[in-house]
């Protein structure tokens, strides 16, 4: 069986069509002028002809032999751990059609008086010795492209299946994110309602402009930083509705460029980081500034005023920005403190298009 049906080319690592067509032809050229000494031939032209003829079989009966075998021992024996098994086989088939086709092949010869009964010893030996060489080439060529297309398969599914899980633990990271801004947001509503209803309806559309911006960027790993600071604005109303003049906040972002991209609500964290770890009363006031710090990057500063029994931490502070950016493949965050700030400098990443970057 020849197993030219493509069902079997997986079994080869490759669909050796050009291989077959290309490679038997060069080989049955080449093997008479590597063993036969054709240039000292009396009668050239005769008997290069007589041997390419019998080049040509020999190559493309042993070529198929092996093909078959290799094929045939890799559905017997897929695994990877069989290899030895396969090798040994291999090996042992080799012997056996060998030390079988050439005898016969040397004596078929010697009964058509192509050489005499006298010689059929050595010619076979030669024979065998030949089609050794012949074998181990051939199936040395196809066990070689057939683990070669292995790796580069186990490679491949490796890098897939990195990919599949970091792609997991980011989208388990941004997941965090959603529940934390709506606890917050509902507690602050629910205390402005009954207050100031008008306030409560400002409050409400910039609540709504928020959780939308959050729904269209969640499945983004980075957007334009534009479109955060649009963000950032409504979600600056809530936390000044909900602190009044006991919050603080200066931004000054002039001079940075249009084709900057940031993680998306990772100005957000770090103000609610900033909020959760720090007191915020009349007496001592808030204040968080959000200003340029070079060319490609952020620095978030407030005053620090830690308070005296912190919150347990739902990870989704600074941990949670440098998961995320440590999964993107971005340097992470610079973070400094002394007895009077807390500041965080927040990388962002040039592109030369202004386009979300998705995963």
């Amino acid at each position: 069986m020849l197993y030219l049906e493509k069902k079997y080319q997986k079994y080869l690592g490759f669909n050796d069509y050009w291989f077959l067509l290309i490679g038997i032809p060069v080989v049955s050229l080449v093997i008479p002028f590597l063993f036969f000494d054709e240039f000292t031939d009396p009668t050239f032209v005769d008997l290069s002809f007589r041997k390419l003829a019998r080049s040509g079989i020999y190559t493309t009966l042993y070529w198929f032999i092996v093909r078959s075998i290799c094929i045939h021992l890799r559905i017997k024996y897929p695994s990877e751990e069989d290899i030895h098994k396969r090798l040994s086989l291999s090996l042992l088939s080799t012997v056996v059609v060998v030390s079988f086709l050439c005898p016969c092949i040397e004596a078929a010869e010697c009964y058509s008086h192509i050489h005499g009964w006298d010689s059929w010893l050595l010619a076979t030996i030669r024979s065998m010795l030949i089609s050794f060489i012949l074998i181990s080439v051939c199936m040395g060529i196809y066990e070689s492209i057939y683990y070669l297309t292995l790796w580069k398969k186990s490679k491949l599914e490796t890098e897939q299946l990195k990919k599949n899980q970091l792609a997991s633990q980011l989208q388990t990271l941004r997941n965090q994110v959603n529940p934390h801004f709506l606890f917050n947001s509902l507690n602050t509503l629910s205390a402005v309602i009954p207050d100031d209803p008008d306030l409560a309806v400002d409050f409400v559309e910039n609540l709504s402009r928020v959780y939308r911006y959050i729904l269209e960027v969640k499945d983004n790993d980075l957007i334009p930083l534009r479109d955060e600071l649009v963000c950032i604005d409504s979600y600056l109303f809530l936390l000044h509705t909900r602190f009044g003049k006991k919050f603080i906040t200066e931004v000054d972002l002039e001079g940075l460029s249009d084709n900057l991209m940031i993680l998306p609500m990772s100005l957000q964290l770090l103000i609610e980081n900033a909020l959760k770890h720090n007191v915020v009363s009349k007496a001592k006031p808030l204040t968080i500034s959000v200003t340029a710090a070079g060319d490609s990057s952020l620095l978030i500063e407030n005053n620090f005023q830690p308070k005296l029994e912190t919150a347990p931490s739902t990870n989704v502070g600074l941990e949670n920005i440098n998961s995320r950016l440590e999964i993107l493949g971005l340097p992470p965050l610079e973070v400094s403190q002394t007895d009077s700030y807390f500041r965080v400098k927040l990388p962002l990443l040039k592109v030369q298009h202004h386009a979300n970057i998705d995963h």
